[in-house]
C-alpha cells in the first residue's frame, strides 16, 4: 500500500470533487476498477509458469539447506510482487490515465476545459508520450538493436 493509501482510495477521494453526469459514471467505475486491478496486481499470466518453477526450486534448496532458502525466498517474493506491479500498471496505468482525461481529473484536462478546449490529443487518438514512456521506449529500442548486432 502507497504511503497515502491505495490507487483506487484516492480516486475515490478525486471523485469526490468531480461533477459526474449520469453519463460518465460508466467511466467512472472503469476508472476505479482499474486502479483496483492495478492495486491488486497478480503475476501475468505469461510468467505464472516460470514463477512456479522458481518456487519449486526454492523449495527443494529448503530441504537442503533451509537458511540460504529463506534468505532467497526473501528475494524471490519481492521480485515477483515487483514484476506483478510492473506488468499490471504497464498494461492499465495507462488505460486509467486516459480513463481521468475523459473525465475531466487530470491537469492538461481541466486545462483545456478552462481555455475552451480539447485536451492535447496526438492525430494517432494516442494520449501524449510521458517522460516515463519515453524512457522505456528508448530502452526497449537500444535493447532491440543491441540484439540485431549480437550483443
Amino acid at each position: 500500500m502507497a504511503k497515502f493509501g491505495t490507487l483506487e482510495q484516492a480516486l475515490l477521494i478525486s471523485l469526490q470533487d468531480v461533477q459526474l453526469s449520469p453519463r460518465d459514471r460508466s467511466t467512472a467505475e472503469l476508472a476505479k476498477r482499474y486502479a483496483r486491478l492495478i492495486d491488486d496486481a497478480a503475476p501475468a499470466a505469461k510468467y505464472r509458469t516460470h514463477l512456479t518453477a522458481m518456487g519449486r526450486a526454492l523449495a527443494m534448496l529448503a530441504a537442503r539447506e533451509p537458511l540460504a532458502a529463506s534468505e532467497a525466498a526473501e528475494h524471490f517474493e519481492k521480485i515477483a510482487d515487483a514484476l506483478s506491479a510492473h506488468s499490471v500498471a504497464s498494461d492499465l496505468g495507462p488505460k486509467l490515465l486516459a480513463a481521468l482525461v475523459q473525465l475531466g481529473m487530470t491537469p492538461a484536462a481541466r486545462s483545456a476545459v478552462t481555455k475552451g478546449g480539447d485536451p492535447v490529443v496526438p492525430a494517432t487518438g494516442k494520449q501524449p508520450e510521458s517522460e516515463f514512456e519515453r524512457l522505456r521506449r528508448e530502452r526497449r529500442e537500444r535493447t532491440e538493436r543491441a540484439r540485431e548486432h549480437g550483443a
